[in-house]
């Protein structure tokens, strides 16, 4: 049996009906999707409903109509199933619903939670200045601008490992030091030639040369330190890189204890890019007192990273003489799913899934030749040519909007074609499925199910 039920927003999933409708003259959905082909997109799943009005309809969507605290949303939303088992949950405004006063027929249009948090989330917010994780940041968004709503939240995206190269991390004052947020990669450069080193690498916060090495200290675990570096306090603790004229490389662990000691642990050597080389941890005293000085002259040599670049992370960069920086919520939540390759996914049950958008889910594809009805030929996808707009807001913007340009039109060269198709629904297919056509292996990145029909309509993504 096909119906609709009215139920309170908090109790979208699973609350008892105020009112059910079962006599339907036509319903419309659409189809359940991940993203539009140039692959960030986020868009939201409408629906329509058309029916004979109830007393009850009447009442609470044409005569009066009362909405969610802070949104154009009326406080029911709209539970459709088939045979008790939920398709779609929309929510309705004003302005979506069409009664004729002379047939007594009413038309209901609504949208998913996808559309009602793209519209919530069209508004400015504050973010603090520093580091804050990818996956976090993007959840507490959603979760905060949802809060309130009956629906939960899960992410089972992975990590997206970018190559970045020739990035230059330090200059000659160090109000211009770049934050970097990756794995591999210290490198020298004396007169134009990169030469590299290894090592995780955090933020470069001071570089001197004594006249036969660079001394850069890098990799802050903790430390209680003035800014100007003339006042040691009770405790320092951070990594530092000796490279000297002959390009050899040595890692160090500093830890100072005022009045107690200083321990220096040797880490590893290496020289240009011959590796790690092999670790010599043996501890010896040192005094760093007077090793490390802002804003010295590097005598034109620079320092690169370079190599593979992970943004589980990323730097916001806040306005001049304040903490924080103004941007727009829908704006970063745009970024961010850019930043992890990944889409929103809408379970028929209004919840939200984060997931990748490239992965083909290997050994493991549906073939469904045999139940093809019809398959138009694919046509060739694109990537978005530049990405500096959506990331004013991070600190390093030019480097990774650069990266991510890369990797997205690396990544078009191997998953670049659309396909559409209709398959017989005698199979059973879901969203993000791996399917086999014509032994190519693709993912449904669209697919809808025609109440009245046996068929699904698809879209999919391969090679």
């Amino acid at each position: 049996m096909i119906k609709i039920e009215f139920v309170g927003y908090a109790q979208a999933k699973n609350g008892q009906s105020a009112c059910t409708i079962s006599q339907l003259k036509s319903v419309k959905v659409d189809p359940q999707a991940i993203s539009g082909i140039d692959y960030h997109s986020v868009e939201s799943r409408k629906a329509s409903f058309e029916f004979y009005c109830t007393d009850w309809v009447k009442t609470n969507f044409v005569d009066t109509f009362s909405y969610i605290s802070d949104t154009k949303y009326n406080i029911y939303a709209i539970r459709y199933s088939i045979d008790d088992v939920t398709e779609y949950i929309g929510y309705v405004k004003p302005t979506d619903v069409k009664y004729d006063q002379r047939t007594k027929m009413v038309k209901i249009s609504c949208t998913d939670i996808l559309g009602v948090l793209l519209e919530l989330a069209d508004t400015d917010n504050d973010y603090t200045q520093g580091s804050t994780v990818v996956k976090t940041l993007l959840e507490e968004e959603i979760t905060d601008i949802l809060s309130g709503f009956d629906v939960e939240y899960t992410d089972t995206s992975d990590e997206v490992t970018y190559s970045l190269t020739d990035f230059e991390i330090v200059y000659n004052n160090y109000e211009n030091f770049e934050w970097v947020v990756g794995t591999d990669g210290l490198a020298y450069d004396p007169e134009g030639g990169v030469y590299g080193g290894g090592t995780n690498t955090g933020r470069i916060r001071s570089v001197v040369y004594d006249g036969s090495k660079f001394i850069v200290k890098i990799c802050d675990f903790y430390e209680d330190i003035d800014r100007d570096e003339s006042e040691y306090h009770e405790s320092i603790d951070y990594v530092y890189f000796e490279i000297n004229t002959d390009l050899f490389i040595s890692a160090y662990y500093y830890r100072h204890l005022k009045g107690v000691y200083d321990d220096q642990y040797h880490l590893w050597d290496n020289y240009l890019n011959s590796g790690y080389g092999s670790n010599t941890s043996s501890p010896s005293a040192t005094n760093g007192d007077d090793v490390f000085e802002f804003g010295l002259n590097i005598h034109g040599a620079r320092l690169y990273f370079t190599g593979d670049l992970t943004l589980d992370s990323i730097n916001i960069d806040a306005d001049e003489d304040v903490t924080y920086t103004t941007e727009n919520r829908k704006k970063i939540i745009t970024a961010l799913l850019i930043l992890m390759n990944a889409g929103m996914k809408i379970e028929k049950d209004g919840d939200i899934v984060v997931e990748d958008k490239d992965l083909i889910d290997e050994g493991s594809a549906i073939n469904v030749d045999a139940y093809i009805i019809d398959n138009e030929n694919g046509f060739i996808l694109h990537s978005e040519s530049n990405f500096d707009s959506y990331f004013d807001f991070v600190k390093d913007k030019k480097h990774i909007s650069g990266a991510i340009t890369q990797y997205y039109d690396n990544l078009f060269e191997s998953f670049r074609f659309e396909y559409n198709m209709e398959v017989n629904n005698v199979v059973d297919l879901a969203l993000g499925d791996t399917i086999a056509v014509n032994g190519k292996d693709m993912k449904i990145v669209e697919i809808d199910e025609p109440y009245n029909m046996n068929i699904y309509i698809i879209k999919a993504w391969g090679e």
